[in-house]
């Protein structure tokens, strides 16, 4: 089902409006994120796990760096220069978990998009040097604007 496609204009989309307009407005995001990941299982699949996958890194991400925010927030009777260093000690553990987040998300997006050409051009070295070859291409689907959504 594609978006053009007289199934999702008549069908998909005016359910997932009714079903959004008739649930209270605290639970609406359940409402299209179900929805959304529904749609992506229709159209690919197994990129269902993609999806799953890169929406938990980001969710538990954003979870760790609330936490760690909330913990060096609280209210201590510290010198100026203690609060500096807690401070100083914040943002270093901020920027890697940020870190850490954001490269597990290029990993998953590197292997996507970049798996195959790392294969062939692996396989061609190995070639010239009289290997057989040593990985095999594989056949894999890309969801559209899968970096888009991961660098987004």
């Amino acid at each position: 089902m594609a978006y053009h496609t007289p199934v999702y204009l008549l069908l998909f989309l005016p359910v997932v409006l009714a079903v959004y307009q008739l649930t209270p407005q605290k639970k609406r995001w359940l409402v299209l994120l179900s929805a959304s990941y529904f749609f992506v299982w229709l159209i690919s699949g197994q990129l269902i796990l993609y999806l799953w996958g890169t929406s938990l890194i980001t969710h538990y991400t954003v979870v760790r760096l609330t936490w760690i925010k909330r913990y060096y927030a609280e209210d201590r009777k510290d010198t100026p220069e203690e609060k500096k260093k807690r401070y100083d000690h914040y943002k270093k553990k901020e920027k890697q978990i940020l870190f850490f987040g954001i490269i597990l998300l290029l990993i998953g997006l590197g292997y996507l998009k970049y798996y195959n050409f790392f294969v062939i051009n692996v396989n061609a070295l190995g070639a010239i040097a009289g290997w057989d070859p040593l990985l095999k291409p594989k056949s894999l689907v890309l969801p559209i604007g899968i970096s888009f959504y991961t660098l987004q």
